[in-house]
């Protein structure tokens, strides 16, 4: 029985902000992290579109390349800048993540 137009699903185009996806950044979390603190692993990861991940076998982590509106935008034809993940505790026991370009 062949569907009505009505019931067919469109393709939706994305919506995103302008710079959205060019705000490319690299970055590594240590798989002891991964493994031990999984929850301070999503912390880290919340609000990031990976868009690569390699498992780096000799330095013991993973490398991340992904999407986040933190990130500095870059321009079409640039490699995507490293940046360090810095963890905060904070006194009143939340956890706060800040992303430093190296």
């Amino acid at each position: 029985m062949p569907l009505d137009p009505k019931h067919v699903i469109k393709k939706r185009r994305s919506v995103r902000p302008k710079d959205l996806q060019r705000r490319l950044g690299k970055f590594s979390i240590a798989r002891d992290v991964i493994i031990n603190a999984p929850a301070l692993a999503r912390k880290a990861l919340q609000g990031c579109i990976v868009v690569r991940a390699e498992n780096l076998w000799d330095g013991e982590a993973i490398e991340y390349t992904a999407i986040h509106p933190r990130f500095d935008p870059v321009p079409v034809g640039s490699m995507a800048p490293e940046y360090i993940i810095q963890i905060n505790r904070l006194q009143t026991g939340s956890i706060q993540i800040e992303w430093i370009r190296k």
